[in-house]
Order: structure tokens, then C-alpha cells, then sequence
């Protein structure tokens, strides 16, 4: 084992033990808490960085009474509890009113409980799966993004519009739907921004 975290912090540990006469067993555990710890910091970075969130913005900055989502259900949403749940929530309403800076905390949120999360605009949903549907492996694409414990899509265009050539629009809505779902039950905790699945939103913002 490397224990880098645990090499780098060597010097400074063995110096005051030494200087504070510790027991050996308290310097094994203080040398075992930093390279813990720093691992740790070094998982959190790299989920941070994996979801590809587009601001960095989290709850710290975020004033839940200046929003028109009622506070008991912003605190429930929260809990992540729906996202153990396998529950999909849309977030609607018009532009300028939080709709991503909600969907970007709770996805930072999740990352620093372990979650693993993909943030995606339907732009880049769309040229993801069309270049895949080129050589017939969306299934193969699709089952990667499922692999993050929530996925996040932030866009206000209509789905077939991004999906299809913007020419000929040869996805309708229901069809592009159909292959997520059928490709990888994409029922899996999606927070979508914006009423980009139809007139039909699961949640108001």
C-alpha cells in the first residue's frame, strides 16, 4: 500500500509525538486518520468532478425563503431520501426562478453523501445518443449513464427537437422516452429542469 495521505503527514505527526512523548498506538491512529481522511477528500473531488456540475453552486449560497418551492418540500427533497427511492422529480417554471441552482445543490448535495451523479443538458443527452444510435450501441451508452445514482438533465428545449436532426425531427417526444426507458430503466432518479418531457410535469416549481 502507497498511503500517501498518510507519508505526507508523517513528518509533522512523528514530530510531535516525539515532542509530546505520545504512545506509539496514538501515532498508528493519527497517521491512519489522515490517510482516512485524505482519502476521502480525494473521492469527494472525484465524484464532484465526474457529475460535470456546470457552476459549482451548492446550498450554502442557495436562500430557500427567497424561493416559491414550499420549505417543507425543499427539506424533503433534501433527505435524498426519494433518490434511494428510485423517484423521478421535475422541476418547472419560468425562467430566472432557481430552477437549476435547486437541481445543482441537490446534485452536489448527494455527491457529498457518496452518491455518484451525472449532470447533462438535453443538448448533450441528445448528441451523446445520436452518435451512439450511428452504430447501434445507445443501449451500451445508456447503461454507463445509469451507472451514477442520479442523473440530472437541465434544458427548457423540447426533447425531440435536441434528440432528432433539427431539420427533419425524426424523434418524436413519446419515441425518444421510449428508447430511455427501454434502454435502462431511466426511471432512475432524474431531475429534470425545465418541462422537457411534455405538458404533463411530475412536480411545479
Amino acid at each position: 500500500m502507497r498511503l500517501p495521505y498518510m507519508r505526507t503527514a508523517a513528518p509533522d505527526i512523528l514530530a510531535t509525538a516525539r515532542a509530546q512523548r505520545w504512545d506509539p498506538a496514538e501515532v498508528v491512529k493519527a497517521l491512519l486518520v489522515e490517510e482516512v481522511t485524505g482519502r476521502e477528500r480525494s473521492a469527494l473531488a472525484t465524484r464532484r468532478t465526474a457529475a460535470g456540475f456546470p457552476t459549482g453552486k451548492t446550498f450554502d449560497a442557495w436562500q430557500d425563503t427567497a424561493s416559491s418551492i414550499p420549505a417543507p418540500t425543499q427539506q424533503a427533497l433534501r433527505t435524498l431520501e426519494w433518490v434511494g427511492r428510485r423517484e423521478n422529480l421535475v422541476v418547472c417554471g419560468p425562467s430566472g426562478t432557481g430552477k437549476t441552482f435547486f437541481l445543482e445543490a441537490l446534485g452536489h448535495l448527494a455527491v457529498e453523501q457518496g452518491l455518484r451523479v451525472a449532470w447533462f443538458t438535453l443538448e448533450d443527452l441528445g448528441l451523446l445518443l445520436r452518435r451512439h444510435r450511428a452504430d447501434d450501441t445507445v443501449s451500451k451508452a445508456i447503461a454507463r449513464i445509469l451507472r451514477a445514482d442520479l442523473v440530472v438533465v437541465d434544458e427548457d428545449e423540447p426533447l425531440a427537437w435536441v434528440l432528432g436532426e433539427v431539420e427533419d425531427r425524426d424523434l418524436s417526444d413519446e419515441q425518444v422516452v421510449s428508447v430511455l426507458r427501454a434502454e435502462g430503466e431511466f426511471q432512475r432518479s432524474i431531475g429534470a429542469v425545465g418541462s422537457a418531457l411534455g405538458d404533463d410535469p411530475v412536480g411545479d416549481e
